[in-house]
């Protein structure tokens, strides 16, 4: 190999370490994980940092949902609860009808647990309800997208087969709960 084909490959394997270091992740984190490698990297209790949704019209909206916690277990179990922090509270221990309804709508208050399928290569999880807020999604499978941003920071992409209008991607940003 001539000393310029040696340049040009030093120069392009260095871009491409810059472009990783510059995006956070490591080599390590941007190679392919196995599957019990991934298990492994989500196992812990996590805490929404951020819920971004993006609009048919291209805009973006942040949740009104900004206070979570997620928890995986080694044997592919996990539970989460989520919630709007500014909903009203109720005006006695015991709620009304109408605030019982109003602060447990979907747009405020999200909860449940599941066994998980990971799919680490394919980049994502399924999920199938086991609890939930909702007695109708018991049973019900949902698909995570998954990419992680470092150590202690994951980004879950909810599939697009579970929007509603106008929403067409709607991405949590989580980061681990240490001690």
């Amino acid at each position: 190999m001539t000393t310029a084909g040696a340049n040009v490959k030093i120069y392009y394997l260095s871009a491409v370490l810059a472009a990783v270091y510059a995006s956070g992740v490591s080599a390590q984190e941007a190679a392919p994980l196995s599957d019990a490698d991934a298990v492994q990297r989500f196992i812990g209790v996590w805490s929404l940092v951020h819920w971004e949704e993006t609009l048919a019209d291209g805009s973006t909206r942040e949740h009104q949902v900004t206070a979570g916690r997620i928890i995986y277990s080694d044997i592919g179990e996990m539970c989460a609860v989520v919630m709007d922090p500014n909903r009203p509270h109720w005006q006695s221990a015991t709620p009304t009808a109408q605030e019982a309804l109003e602060g447990m709508n979907s747009r405020v208050f999200y909860a449940y647990c599941a066994t998980t399928e990971m799919h680490a290569a394919d980049g994502y999880f399924t999920q199938r309800a086991v609890i939930d807020k909702t007695p109708n999604m018991v049973g019900a499978r949902r698909k995570r997208w998954f990419r992680f941003l470092g150590p202690d920071r994951v980004e879950l992409r909810i599939d697009p087969s579970e929007l509603r209008e106008p929403v067409v991607e709607s991405a949590l940003i989580w980061e681990r709960v240490v001690e």
